[in-house]
């Protein structure tokens, strides 16, 4: 299992996919928070760190299917999902591998992209204190809503080997978790009954909960669920595409 997390982390890195997907991450970034007009930390006020992860969100909507889905695909595209049969890996085994090794590449983007928030709190001469346990929170619910954004990636990629195709439906899957059923919820039709659901099933209501610093155990069993029933579902349809 280790071995195949840093494999698949390694291969990710050793082509220029790996590099330029990051830098071009890590520019719009820099582009959107810092010099386009009405998006900018300028517009905003420089005490409003929550834009950071508010333009992270809907920038790893993006991000994490476009990577994600090169996780699978290369299996399809070199063959190498006969290598994984003959050395007697299970597909539940590879595809964690693969989850695990995603997800690093997440946190490793996180981390490089944190230092928008040291400039921004240096730059914010108007409160002498930093909100770490706003900031640790947010970056909690952040790496949650990635985690579910690379199991559904990794699910659709296992039913759709069409690269574009996959990373399209993903995108659409992802957009739907995270604010569909949120903006479902507002509709008239769904007012007074389902729209508390609606609101609900949404990645962004419990993104933003662990955010505020309210940790429920409705969020983390509704995470860990997402992740888990994905992966499952994409191991039952590899094991069942093989027989």
């Amino acid at each position: 299992m280790k071995a195949l997390i840093i494999k698949e982390f390694k291969d990710y890195w050793s082509n220029s996919f790996g590099l330029i997907s990051v830098a071009v991450l890590l520019l719009l970034a820099f582009l959107f928070l810092w010099v386009f007009p009405d998006s900018n930390y300028m517009s905003y006020g420089l005490a409003e760190g929550d834009l950071y992860f508010q333009f992270f969100s809907y920038l790893l909507l993006f991000a994490v299917p476009a990577y994600t889905v090169g996780f699978l695909a290369n299996e399809y595209r070199f063959g190498t999902e006969e290598l994984l049969r003959s050395l007697q890996i299970d597909w539940r085994t590879a595809l964690l591998a693969k989850f695990v090794a995603a997800l690093l590449v997440l946190l490793m983007i996180l981390v490089l992209s944190s230092t928008h928030l040291f400039v921004v709190y240096q730059l914010n001469l108007t409160s002498s204190t930093i909100p770490f346990a706003q900031i640790i929170g947010s970056y909690i619910g952040l790496v949650a809503v990635g985690a579910c954004y690379i199991a559904i990636s990794l699910m659709v990629t296992s039913f759709v080997q069409q690269t574009t195709a996959s990373f399209v439906i993903s995108v659409f899957v992802c957009f739907m978790l995270f604010s569909g059923f949120s903006l479902l919820s507002d509709l008239p039709v769904f007012q007074g009954g389902l729209d508390f659901w609606l609101e609900r099933l949404s990645l962004s209501y419990h993104a933003d909960q662990i955010g505020r610093g309210i940790l429920r155990l409705s969020s983390i069993v509704y995470f860990i669920a997402l992740v888990t029933w994905s992966i499952w579902l994409s191991s039952f349809r590899l094991n069942t595409k093989e027989v």
